[in-house]
């Protein structure tokens, strides 16, 4: 009787372990935008306007600005895995160029590119 609840156990435990190492399901748009809208934001922080930056004091406004770039681009988006990781580079480049944010939203900005990779990965590999 021993044996057979070790054996069904290992058989258990075998099936969970190869179930959990399997793809991860595919990010949707609305995933990326919690993601996005979440970066940065650990505990919070209040600055002195009263807004919630976030610990590291991105600025609410300059964040939803960074999560609007990168939202339009991927709810356009078609086409490859290849195509779509240059999508997240020219976001990020072009948002950096036309300095959308301020210094202080580089953290930020560097998890929502992150976050904008692993969208790809997800729904595209």
């Amino acid at each position: 009787m021993k044996r057979i609840c070790f054996i069904i156990l290992v058989v258990g435990f075998a099936t969970f372990g190869i179930g959990a190492c399997g793809k991860p399901p595919p990010m949707t748009l609305s995933d990326f935008r919690w993601e996005c809208n979440m970066a940065g934001r650990t505990g919070g922080t209040q600055l002195r306007d009263g807004s919630d930056g976030g610990p590291t004091g991105c600025d609410p406004f300059a964040q939803a600005e960074i999560c609007r770039g990168y939202s339009s681009r991927i709810e356009a988006f078609s086409g490859t895995l290849d195509e779509c990781l240059q999508m997240c580079r020219d976001a990020s480049a072009e948002m950096y160029s036309q300095q959308v944010y301020h210094w202080t939203c580089q953290e930020v900005a560097n998890q929502v590119a992150t976050t904008c990779t692993l969208y790809c990965r997800r729904n595209y590999q």
